[in-house]
């Protein structure tokens, strides 16, 4: 049984695979939704909202990219709010698909860097 509708995820999975880069913008909620990890207030609302749901499915590509890919991250750009920077010391940002991102305040020299190495 898909978990969120199936036509959007045959959708999702054709844009994964066709784009050059997946650039996910990393707060408490995206880090929250990929692990799992919920307030009481939030827990019911994982569960139910197809949106946590669709983050835990393009999180889980991105994954299966990187295995695919053999294990070299050369796809998922990480963007951080400047003001939660803190959140790069948590355990969940060891994870290799975490490993490269940048404040957002960095954005504008990222996106030159992705587009200078595409053409």
């Amino acid at each position: 049984m898909c978990m969120v509708p199936c036509i959007s995820t045959e959708l999702i999975l054709i844009f994964v695979v066709q784009v050059d880069y997946i650039v996910p913008v990393i707060t408490e909620k995206y880090l929250n939704a990929i692990c799992g990890r919920s307030t009481v207030s939030e827990s019911s609302m994982l569960c139910t909202d197809t949106h946590y749901q669709y983050i835990k499915y393009i999180y889980d590509l991105m994954a299966t990219y990187y295995i695919k890919n053999g294990c070299i991250n050369d796809k998922i750009r990480c963007v951080i709010p400047d003001d939660l920077v803190h959140l790069t010391r948590r355990q969940v940002m060891a994870r290799p698909l975490f490993q490269v991102w940048v404040r957002a305040s960095e954005v504008e020299q990222l996106s030159q860097r992705m587009l200078g190495s595409r053409f």
